[in-house]
Order: structure tokens, then sequence, then C-alpha cells
């Protein structure tokens, strides 16, 4: 199975890199307000093991030449998806009945990759999806469609760092960029990212994002 994850995180990266190195990585707009359509649950995230101010610092250093960012814990809540569906915002108050589902003492959520996919994000990744957060997205996907929802497929674990909002193209900034994420993600082989719950968001894409 973690081979299976493991093709396709690398796909995923490599995807990204190329579109980094050639200039035409998508770079993000802003909060759409299409995103008051969705409805999603969230788990917010709280670093475990002290590892995340260092990555975020060295993406910030980065927004001093020719990167900016929108950047988790500065601009919006570092959080995984447990699911999201198009519609559905009936189902909010029954999606919150399993608030904490994810025990904040009993439950470690770690990520031991680090990926920056063709879309511009920098995501953290797990090799494979944990038994808690598949059991709650199966729960969270029947509740949605029960109140005319439409979920989004997830196959995998992820969180998203940050997102690229401006990228002043030169071979040698794709390279920093590409170059962080590389030696990050051979960090996180060696020692994962830790987190416990902070808490279950459950309301729409756009208010997770704005709040």
């Amino acid at each position: 199975m973690k081979s299976f994850f493991q093709t396709r995180y690398d796909a995923s990266h490599q995807a990204g890199v190329e579109k980094l190195q050639d200039g035409t990585i998508p770079l993000f707009a802003g909060v759409s307000e299409v995103l008051r359509n969705d409805i999603i649950v969230a788990v917010k995230l709280r670093d475990f093991n002290a590892g995340l101010p260092a990555l975020l610092g060295e993406l910030g250093r980065l927004e001093a030449g020719d990167f900016s960012f929108f950047m988790a814990w500065r601009d919006f809540p570092l959080h995984a998806t447990i699911q999201v569906a198009v519609g559905g915002h009936e189902a909010k108050d029954e999606l919150k009945s399993r608030d904490g589902y994810i025990n904040i003492n009993g439950n470690l959520l770690t990520f031991d990759r680090l990926v920056l996919d063709a879309g511009g994000n920098i995501m953290f990744m797990n090799e494979g999806v944990p038994r808690e957060v598949s059991e709650w997205r199966g729960w969270a996907s029947q509740v949605m469609i029960e109140y005319g929802g439409v979920p989004k497929p997830l196959p995998v674990f992820h969180s998203t760092v940050a997102r690229i909002q401006r990228f002043e193209y030169s071979i040698a900034a794709a390279m920093k960029l590409t170059a962080l994420v590389r030696d990050w993600n051979a960090v996180l082989q060696r020692r994962p990212m830790e987190f416990v719950s902070g808490g279950t968001f459950v309301g729409t894409t756009y208010d997770l994002l704005t709040t």
C-alpha cells in the first residue's frame, strides 16, 4: 500500500516541479467565492513536535525575493480535510455531532511527505490514510449525501502548508523552492511532522480559509 501512495506522491511532486521550472505553475488568486457552496469537515492542527515554524520560516525568507505565499498559520488555519462536498449545508448540525472524533490526546496525526503539486500547493502528505480518518470520511460522506451534498473524491490524507501567490520567474528561483521542498521531504521521511487536533471545523470552505 505504501508503494502505491509513494508512486502517487512522487508523480504529483514531479508534475509540480516541472511546472515551476518552466514557469507555468498556477498562482493562487485568492479565496474564491465559489467555495461558499462547499461544506467541509476539517481538523485544525496543532504542532506537536515543534517542526512547523522552521519550515514556515524558510518559506517566509523566500518572500523577500521572488515568491509570496498564502501561508498556513499566518493567512489561514492549518488543517487537514476529512471530507468536503458541494451543497448539503443542512448537514452541518449532524456533522458537528461527531466533533472531536479524532481524540486530541489519543491520536497523533503524522505526515511523512512534503509535496509541491501541479496546482502550486505545498502540502504535507501521508503514505496512507489513517484508519480513524478513513472511517470519519466515510461517515461524513454518507451524511452529506443524505442532505443533498455531492462529496468530492479524497483518496489521500493531506494538509496544505502554502500556496504560491507570486512567482517572479527565473530558473534560479525555481531551483530554490524545489530544493527547499526536496530537503524538507527528506527530513519528514526520517522524522514525520506530528500534530494533534486543535478542534473540528464544520462549515463552508470559504469561511475556513478566511476566518
